[in-house]
Order: structure tokens, then sequence, then C-alpha cells
């Protein structure tokens, strides 16, 4: 959809209409009701303290996370503008902007940070809204250093389309590793062990495919159902081995991940993907890692394939490296 049209949609008053990313299962287009949206608006703006914002979009407006940035601007009538998505953006604004709300996906601020003006732009707002895909421990440490130069608040989000964006918080700026629900979500485990959202407020009931540990303060997401690598018959959590991983390459600032393939003997092996080849990563790797949780196969690219929501296509982009035989 266009501006216009999103703007003329909301003012209509009739429910939205967007299209999944797939948390819940195969990307489909569904509806959400203005209550849902006005419920999850009111309670960002709670959440984060926000007041009057002026508010940057620079993620797809089609997506939830785009879509919504627009909805707390028409709801609260703030300030807002909408640039192109682009690997940095902050690279498109002014030096000395004013605005003081944005939201990223993690691959737009690891380019972000590499980038010294694009620091300092960044650090000119008040809250920075994380979401779309998980956050490394490396973009972690990354984000927790600027924090003692900047009162800039970064947080990262949990939710998904279903539920009008996030319905859970934490703050990367103050080391908090557990997500906790926004006021009014109550949150279960399923048979399988995963993630069931209720919205009692809104009618809202949603069974994920993630999979967390819960507690009484909040949870930790552990990863989908099928980020699970069953090899030889152990089962591997993918973020539980790229936390390991990134522990045993410390302090090399390597961007890579984890997934699966196909094996005679195994069932599934464990496939590491890295960003330009870097010399004994392997086998630091094998030297820091029981050989349980040690990936089999090494593969090494210039670049990721991406999705249209901005994650990492890892299926596709190990499908393609091992076609061209990396």
């Amino acid at each position: 959809m266009r501006l216009n049209e999103i703007v003329n949609n909301w003012n209509s008053g009739r429910d939205v209409t967007i299209k999944t990313s797939g948390s819940t299962g195969k990307p489909k287009t569904i509806q959400l009701p203005h209550e849902l949206i006005r419920w999850s608006a009111n309670n960002t703006k709670k959440a984060l303290r926000l007041n009057h914002e002026n508010v940057l979009i620079c993620i797809d407006v089609n997506k939830i996370g785009g879509r919504m940035m627009m909805y707390r601007s028409l709801i609260f009538d703030w300030d807002y503008s909408v640039v192109s998505p682009s690997a940095d953006p902050m690279a498109t604004i002014h030096q000395k902007h004013s605005y003081t709300f944005v939201s990223l996906v993690p691959y737009q601020l690891d380019h972000i940070l590499r980038n010294p003006e694009s620091v300092k732009k960044l650090l000119r707002f008040n809250n920075v809204l994380l979401g779309g895909s998980k956050v490394s421990s490396t973009l972690l440490s990354k984000i927790q250093e600027l924090g003692t130069d900047s009162t800039t608040q970064f947080w990262h989000s949990y939710g998904m389309t279903e539920t009008a964006s996030h319905i859970a918080l934490r703050n990367l700026s103050k080391k908090q590793t557990k997500f906790k629900a926004l006021d009014g979500v109550y949150l279960s485990l399923s048979e399988h062990n995963t993630l069931v959202i209720e919205i009692p407020d809104v009618g809202i009931s949603v069974s994920t495919n993630d999979v967390v540990e819960l507690y009484p303060d909040g949870f930790e997401y552990l990863g989908r159902v099928d980020d699970v690598v069953n090899s030889g018959g152990i089962k591997l959590q993918l973020h539980d081995v790229e936390n390991q991983i990134t522990r045993a390459i410390h302090p090399i600032d390597l961007t890579f991940f984890c997934w699966k393939v196909d094996d005679e003997l195994l069932g599934e092996k464990l496939v590491f993907v890295g960003i330009k080849n870097q010399a004994k990563i392997e086998e630091r790797i094998k030297q820091h890692i029981q050989s349980v949780y040690a990936p089999k196969l090494f593969l090494w690219t210039d670049e990721f394939d991406y999705l249209e929501s901005g994650k990492i296509d890892r299926q596709k982009t190990v499908k393609r490296l091992i076609e061209i035989g990396s």
C-alpha cells in the first residue's frame, strides 16, 4: 500500500489487511481490528514512556513493524517522516536531526554501527526499537558499549503480525536478558513447550512456534520449533549453538548464522555460514566447543540472502552456497 492509502484506510475505521511474516505458520493475509492496534499503540507508549514524538520510519510500511510506526503516529498525532528502507537509514538524514523515535531491524543497526557519523545521528534518538529478528551477542555488546556515551534507550521487541507487533520488550541498554510482557498480556506454554499469547482485553489468543523459557518476571526466547537440528538423535537448538560459537570466537567480530542440511548418517547436520572466510575460525570453534555442538560443514560468502522482512533467508543462502560449491 502507498502511504496515502494507509492513512485513508486507517481514517475509514475499517479493519487493517496485512500479510504475516510466518511466525505462527505459513505467511498469510489477515485482518487486524482497530481495537487491537490501538491497544498495542497505547501499551507501547506506556512501556517506553513516550510523549509527543518525532518519528523516523525507515522500515517497510507494508510489514507490521513499519505499519505500526505509522499507526502510532496517526493515533497520537505525532510528527513522522517515511524514508525508503536501506541498510543504513541514518545516512539519509541530517546530522542535527530532531527525530526522537525510530524502529530498526538488527541488520540495519549492524550497518549503522560501522559508520561513526551514522552512530552520532543514531544517538540523537531517545528510543530505538529493534525487532524482526534476534539480536546477536556481538550486536548486543556493541549496543551496551554505546550505553555509556548516550541516554538513548535500545529496546528489543518480541511479537508478530497477529498481535499487531510486539507484546513484550527488553531494555538492551540496561542489559535485560528477559522479555517482559506488556500490561494485559498473559503467557503460557503449550503441550509442545511453545509460547501461547493471550490478550483478553481485545479477545486475542495466538499459539506460536516459538520455544521459550518462562519465568515469573518474563521469558527468554530460545528459538523456533523448526530451528532445532536433530543430528544423530541429539537435538541442537540453533540459538544456543550460535551463542556458544560467539563466545568461542570472542573477541573476533564475525557475522554468521547456523542452519541445517540433510545427512545420510546423522539425519541432519549443523551448518555454519559466515561472511568472508577468516583464518583459523573453524579450528577455533572446534577447539572451544564440544564436538556434538560443533558445525559439521563450514560455508563462506560475501553476502547473505534476505527475506522481504529483513531477516536472513538461511535456507536460501545455504542452498545457494552448496550449489555453487562454496
